[in-house]
């Protein structure tokens, strides 16, 4: 990593810009509106304080769809930006007291300085993975919308049928039109990934594993980048929060192992409706009342298959071939041995 002459931290939110420049105990500070027309102002206040980009390391935090406006202006300036995980910046700082935008940038800014060797820069998501995360979160938010009137009018009706038949009436229509929007929304990721030569075969070898359905197939192939990343299926069960970490320190702790709450939920979610679902599957049904009749906690033996289930989907994409049974996929084996 190159040394960097400056050092610029940006605290971002929906409206504004909170921007430091790194001068030790007194950091240079202003704010500009998150906009196109903001980013110009901050060109020329870095002019007026004699910083060049090309000399400076830009960080800020991952603040989601109101990052964009930045990384696509840096793209465009060919400046060196560097998007981290908040945590990572909010872990770093220590003990401290107060907050305000103003501080965060400054923290980030000192940040970008302290650990510049470790700085990883920022690359543009490739359009069709921005399109399929885009679809994907919007399929959430019609989700919650379905839910939030259906789940009301169930707890209602267990008190007050009448009026629950009542308010579902009134509701009809708009549950009706969301689960329209539903639909299209799926046609439109399947869409998108049969339109992709790379995601369709893979996407086709996730679907081939029991529970691995549509939705956790679309997700899987996002946050992976169709299997470019978080190939190794216990970085992937870590980074969905499944995999177990000790718990001990000394003589005094003697913990059992744990998942940690640093994970991505929202996969976490859809694992764990994979796994309910292959409690009732023929290949596991077996397995899971064995484990139950051993008094093993029911959280404990779904954890177990949300680790088998990511097991078997980075072995089938790595492998390049559908998911078979155990015993059929050890009989084929034998055969292609012998046939060798």
């Amino acid at each position: 990593m190159k040394p960097y002459a400056h050092y610029i931290g940006i605290d971002i939110s929906k409206d504004a810009l909170d921007v430091a420049i790194w001068k030790g105990d007194k950091p240079i500070c202003q704010v500009f509106s998150n906009s196109k027309a903001g980013l110009q102002t901050l060109i020329k206040w870095m002019r007026d304080n004699k910083l060049e980009p090309s000399a400076t390391l830009f960080c800020c935090e991952n603040t989601g769809l109101y990052t964009r406006a930045l990384t696509a202006f840096c793209l465009i300036n060919q400046w060196t930006l560097w998007v981290e995980h908040p945590d990572q910046i909010r872990l770093s700082k220590g003990m401290t007291r107060g907050k305000s935008d103003a501080i965060d940038a400054a923290d980030i800014a000192e940040y970008a300085w302290r650990f510049q060797d470790k700085a990883q820069l920022y690359c543009p998501e490739d359009e069709h993975f921005q399109a399929l995360g885009d679809l994907v979160a919007l399929r959430r938010r019609l989700l919650q919308c379905l839910q939030a009137l259906q789940v009301p009018v169930n707890e209602i009706e267990k008190t007050n049928p009448k009026q629950a038949k009542l308010l579902r009436g009134l509701s009809k229509s708009s549950r009706a039109a969301i689960e329209k929007d539903l639909d299209k929304v799926d046609a439109q990721i399947q869409e998108l990934i049969d339109a992709d030569p790379n995601l369709k075969p893979r996407a086709d070898l996730i679907r081939s594993v029991p529970g691995a359905g549509p939705v956790l197939t679309a997700y899987l192939l996002y946050v992976t980048k169709g299997f470019t990343r978080l190939t190794d299926p216990r970085k992937l069960a870590c980074y969905a929060g499944i995999a177990p970490f000790p718990h001990q320190s000394g003589s005094s702790i003697r913990g059992k192992e744990r998942v940690s709450h640093k994970a991505n939920k929202r996969l976490k979610t859809l694992l764990h409706m994979s796994a309910v679902s292959l409690t009732q599957h023929k290949e596991f049904k077996t397995w899971y009342k064995a484990k139950k009749e051993l008094k093993k906690p029911s959280m404990s033996i779904l954890n177990a298959l949300k680790n088998k289930l990511i097991h078997r989907i980075c072995a089938v994409v790595a492998r390049g071939t559908p998911y078979l049974p155990p015993a059929e996929f050890s009989k084929a084996k034998e055969n292609s041995v012998a046939a060798a």
